[in-house]
């Protein structure tokens, strides 16, 4: 049996919400305090709009959003469609219920074409229509950036455009004192009145929306709910600064409009995350009555206004604000809630009746679960017209926007299982709001049994299995990853200290000196493809892996810039070096006379090989190395080699060191004298960067006086040259734990792994845990298993309490042996574990740290062999 999630506190708030929007339209305290009557109507009662968006973000764009895809789903497109079908035909309703009206009114006299574009898809067609096209245009832009763009990336396009729409609304004072600007906005108000629409205002919110769906989901039980008066504390700070800003803007009489403020984001996301954490039945009935509310208030603010004067009450009911606000908002409120009832009835009486339901035909559509190959070739877009048609054919789905859970199944299970990872077990009980329109989006009460109904409730149905099935590395484009790492075990890849790394080993370099970072064996074990996006963006434009698969996987992911192959790749695999733009390493001659055959030119940089005797043509067979120039198809790009002993401070290393360098650069003149090109050359990896060379920004006096003794000057042996590959210095450690000591804090560990505890139990003294009974109680203990094992890239070697992890700031031993998936640790000393806590493995939690370094020693290994060890099946999510 699962737990659903409870979003009670959500369906309540739209009640409070719409209310605000009618106040907003009745101004209650008009008649006795401007001042007063702004802070209701144009401070606190504009978060109802944002709030309307993020739950439309949080249950609608969350739920197509893809999950680590480069392309749009089938599903995911269905899932965007439905949303567009619905919502419009919503918006036709309410433009069918208020054409009279604002015929009456005289709101479409003389209207031309233009403005007749302008209410239809920004203004709305009756004053508070505009939500729908804003919603509709907001959900379309929002999909359409969630084909390229991460979760991250988008909302720093919404922010962009918020704040566009922000210089058009409460602070055009700014705008009207840049005539370029008013030109630009004047062309703006043209198009649309206001800044407030659906492309500057409703994107932001919808992906803060979408990264909520996370925060709900990511959450253990009592995550949230500790931080409720923290929450709170923050929501109450940023109102108050954000009333501060607006009475200021008014007062220098900067606003246009005021449906927009800066701090209107910090006041949306601590009040949308406190409502999260109050955990409340979610109620289907506040939902269906919001949307009631929000479309009928104006009709009922014409019906009071046209009943006040024959029954004499105009004084009373019209011209007091706040009694007006209160008869607009009972009748709309009762109103609504006399919809809500009356739907039940009618949706109760088709039920019984046998005419239609999602439990009525979850039993003809049971079938279909059990041969999933029938169901998506069954759909198409006819059917799917059908679909719309049954599901809009009375007002009660109209207004709930209410998901039909069978007929999603039907056409959708591969989705729903990727849904489950993204956003947890729950997900499928709430997909009956994914679809909703705006306003009703929220979680269906009753889904559950409609999923028992039709089968799908059973753990069998969901097994765990399939919930690890997405094998391999998911990259940061999986949205909602960011936010909440949907897996039992993950690595987090923390950008900034990537960056700060990149910004530190730049500096250390001549000029003219770029880097070539070795991304190879996955980034160190990062995600390759995860780190160089990052690099890309970072500036970095050349790369080196180990073969010509990892070499393709950056190309296939779209990474920029030159790829060299530092080993092998094998004949039949030529044609691909061509194709995907990756230069080869010569290995040896007999490897060059190979590449020669080749039908096209291949790019290329020979391996020199001065002394580590691994790969490269030996530097004394000068006249092979000069062939190479000669072969066909060969063209060649650079030359290097590799210092294999420049982590090493003994004087009989140094002094290796110093005679590689003199015997590359013995080759490299001889080939410029006999007229060959060496267009690149390239000598250090990580500790020749950081120990032979000064850098443009020095050391500390310490680190200088330490690696002092072990500096070549690299303007005698120009030991730079063109490139440098650092590598595991690039993830901000370095092989041991003695050599990382020196460069902490100037280089920042870019990794941290960790895992969930699954289960905590009592361990009574004398009994045995794990396999082989390795280890046997003492005493009274309690343990815990924390789901990361060996096949994960665990080191075995840390069994029977060798190595530890950390949980809420403590050291939990590991005790018996480290199994495939599972991990046994000692949690006797640490208060309050439960499941659903984060072990950390590699990394700081609460002041306490454990390094790859420390479990390298451990281990009796380096820290590159524990990193690129991690398993494929961790998820890799950036923070």
């Amino acid at each position: 049996m699962r737990t659903k999630p409870n979003y009670g506190w959500l369906d309540r708030f739209r009640i409070i919400a719409a209310l605000a929007v009618i106040a907003i339209h009745t101004s209650p305290l008009a008649t006795f305090h401007e001042g007063a009557d702004f802070f209701l109507t144009r401070v606190l009662a504009r978060i109802a709009v944002p709030f309307f968006f993020m739950v439309t973000g949080h249950f609608v764009v969350a739920g197509f959003l893809p999950s680590g895809k480069a392309a749009p789903s089938t599903k995911s497109m269905v899932r965007f469609r439905k949303f567009l079908a619905k919502t419009s035909m919503l918006y036709l309703f309410c433009i069918i219920l208020y054409l009279p009206v604002g015929i009456y009114a005289g709101h479409y006299e003389d209207i031309s074409v233009g403005v007749l574009l302008r209410m239809l898809f920004f203004d709305g067609t009756f004053y508070h229509l505009w939500y729908f096209p804003a919603c509709i245009m907001g959900v379309a832009l929002v999909y359409l950036l969630s084909r390229f763009l991460s979760l991250g990336a988008m909302t720093a396009v919404s922010a962009v455009l918020y704040a566009i729409g922000l210089l058009g609304d409460s602070y055009y004072g700014l705008v009207e004192k840049v005539p370029a600007l008013e030109a630009f906005y004047g062309f703006l108000f043209q198009i649309s009145s206001y800044t407030r629409n659906g492309l500057f205002l409703a994107p932001l919110f919808l992906v803060l929306g979408a990264w909520m769906a996370g925060a709900a989901q990511g959450q253990g039980g009592r995550a949230l709910s500790e931080k409720r008066l923290f929450l709170c504390s923050l929501f109450a700070l940023s109102f108050a600064l954000m009333t501060g800003e607006a009475f200021l803007l008014r007062h220098f009489q900067f606003q246009r409009h005021d449906s927009m403020y800066l701090l209107l984001v910090p006041v949306m996301l601590f009040l949308y995350r406190f409502l999260l954490c109050i955990p409340v039945k979610s109620d289907r009935a506040f939902r269906t009555a919001s949307t009631w509310i929000y479309v009928l208030h104006p009709a009922f603010i014409v019906v009071v206004r046209g009943i006040a004067k024959p029954l004499r009450l105009t004084g009373l009911l019209v011209d007091n604000s706040l009694v007006h606000y209160l008869a607009v908002s009972f009748l709309s409120v009762a109103a609504a809630f006399a919809m809500v009832w009356l739907q039940s009835m009618l949706k109760a009486r088709r039920q019984s009746a046998g005419e239609t339901g999602p439990v009525a035909r979850g039993a003809a559509r049971g079938q279909n679960r059990k041969q999933p190959e029938a169901s998506d070739g069954a759909w198409t877009e006819e059917s799917a017209e059908d679909d719309w048609d049954s599901d809009w054919d009375n007002m009660g789905d109209m207004a709930e926007g209410e998901f039909d859970m069978a007929r999603e199944d039907e056409f959708n299970y591969d989705y729903s299982q990727e849904a489950e990872e993204a956003y947890g077990e729950a997900y499928m009980e709430e997909s009956g709001l994914s679809d909703g329109i705006p306003l009703t989006d929220g979680p269906e009460e009753d889904a559950a049994a409609h999923m028992e109904a039709d089968g799908y409730t059973t753990e069998e149905d969901f097994p765990e299995e399939q919930s690890e099935s997405h094998a391999g590395y998911r990259e940061a484009a999986d949205p909602l990853h960011r936010a909440a790492p949907a897996s039992r075990a993950w690595i987090e890849v923390d950008t900034r200290a990537l960056a700060h790394n990149v910004d530190t080993l730049r500096a250390r370099l001549p000029q003219g000196c770029r880097l070539m970072p070795a991304v190879k064996a996955q980034g160190y074990g990062h995600g390759a493809v995860l780190i160089s996006r990052e690099l890309n963006a970072l500036g970095v434009d050349a790369f080196c892996v180990a073969g010509i698969g990892e070499a393709i996987e950056l190309r296939e992911a779209d990474i920029r810039g030159e790829i060299l192959i530092l080993g092998y790749t094998p004949p039949e695999d030529f044609p691909l070096l061509a194709q995907y733009q990756l230069i080869q390493t010569v290995i040896d001659y007999p490897y060059a006379c190979l590449l020669s055959q080749a039908e096209a030119d291949i790019h290329v940089h020979i391996g020199i090989d001065t002394g580590m005797h691994r790969l490269g043509i030996r530097c004394e067979e000068i006249d092979d190395i000069r062939a190479v120039y000669d072969l066909p198809h060969i063209v060649i790009d650079g030359l290097f080699t590799h210092l294999c002993a420049s982590d090493s401070p003994l004087p009989e290393h140094r002094a290796f060191t110093e005679a590689q360098v003199r015997a590359f650069y013995q080759v490299v003149d001889y080939l410029k004298e006999a007229g060959c090109p060496c267009p690149s050359l390239h000598l250090l990896a990580s500790y020749g960067l950081l120990t032979l060379l000064q850098g443009r920004s020095g050391l500390r006096e310490e680190q200088s006086r330490r690696f002092a003794e072990r500096r070549i000057a690299s303007a005698e042996l120009k030991l730079a040259a063109d490139y440098v590959r650092p590598g595991i210095a690039l993830y901000g450690v370095m092989s041991t734990e003695a050599d990382t000591g020196p460069w902490k804090g100037i280089l920042k560990p870019v990794l941290s792994l960790k895992a969930k505890v699954v289960s905590v139990r009592p361990l009574y003294a004398g009994e045995g845990a794990g396999y082989g009974i390795a280890f046997t109680a003492e005493e009274d203990m309690r343990i815990a298993a924390v789901s990361i094992g060996y096949a994960d890239g665990l080191p075995r070697e840390l069994s029977h309490g060798k190595g530890s992890v950390l949980i809420g700031g403590h050291r939990a031993p590991i005790i018996g042996r480290i199994c495939m998936d599972q991990t046994i640790v000692d949690v006797s000393g640490i208060p309050r574990i439960q499941p659903g806590d984060t072990a950390v493995i590699i990394g700081t939690d609460r002041g306490e740290e454990i390094t790859a370094g420390q479990i390298a020693e451990q281990c009796g290994t380096i820290t590159n062999e524990i990193l690129s060890r991690l398993g494929a099946r961790l998820d890799r999510v950036t923070v």
